[in-house]
């Protein structure tokens, strides 16, 4: 019996796919974000498109999100944060923000 129900390539920095196991489905999104080098758009359509392609997924599914976002998170910790926590490192660069939102 195939594992992989089916699988998408979004577009040339995600692919997602769903694959049936033993307690249902799970679906797997793979990314790479665009660099430090793109313009602000550029980055903020890729995490758009990310974020669409993970609410689409069937909300019975295990949901996993893997990948390259080219952020550097830094390793202060803000008031508030429930997403970091104490496992940040080196001096964050503009993605920082754009990743911890999508998180």
């Amino acid at each position: 019996m195939p594992r992989c129900v089916s699988w998408t390539p979004v577009d040339e920095r995600i692919l997602s796919a769903r694959f049936r196991h033993t307690a249902g489905h799970i679906s797997i999104t793979v990314a790479y974000a665009p660099t430090e080098c793109a313009d602000r758009q550029t980055k903020e359509e890729f995490y758009t498109r990310l974020e669409r392609v993970v609410r689409s997924c069937d909300k019975r599914d295990l949901k996993v999100v893997l990948g390259d976002y080219n952020a550097v998170l830094g390793n202060a910790t803000l008031q508030g944060d429930t997403v970091l926590g104490p496992w940040g490192s080196g001096s964050p660069n503009e993605k920082r923000g754009f990743l911890l939102s999508f998180c």
